[in-house]
């Protein structure tokens, strides 16, 4: 803002625009009207001065499970870098374990009701990252003490 109270910049304009669902409306049509908002936003709107986002629950929603869905050749590619170089069946606890330990709290969780969350797509590939690291980690140690022990 200059002296005389007028606009010099802006760098991030937000608009946030709700919309309450007629009654008889379902959830799948909300859904589907907020993905059309942002492929029109994403097609259909140029400009050199502005660029314009739309970001929706859907649509963030459909972004993790996309990337998610990418990163599923790099988990086998590290459980078969696990199996190679360790012990298949430690390999295997290694990476089973976090991911039932996982399913079963998702599960649980929406079991009781709750509802699903866009983290939720993510929590599997943090879970299993951390345990991986975790069970390499201890193994490593195992194999030191048992090193020593001899």
């Amino acid at each position: 803002v200059d002296e005389r109270n007028g606009l010099v910049d802006a760098r991030l304009v937000v608009l946030q625009f709700r919309a309450v669902l007629p009654f008889g409306t379902e959830k799948q049509d909300a859904e589907r009207y907020e993905m059309e908002v942002v492929n029109y936003i994403q097609r259909n709107f140029t400009s050199d001065v502005v660029n314009a986002v739309a970001m929706t629950p859907t649509f963030i929603t459909a972004e993790i499970v996309r990337s998610g869905l990418t990163l599923l050749p790099f988990t086998a590619i590290g459980f078969m870098i696990m199996c190679i170089f360790s012990t298949i069946i430690v390999a295997i606890a290694a990476c089973v374990s976090p991911l039932l330990a996982c399913g079963t709290a998702l599960g649980f969780l929406l079991w009781c009701g709750m509802r699903f969350g866009s983290i939720l797509c993510v929590t599997p590939f943090l879970v299993l990252a951390i345990g991986v690291d975790d069970a390499f980690l201890m193994m490593n140690s195992w194999q030191r003490i048992c090193l020593r022990a001899r």
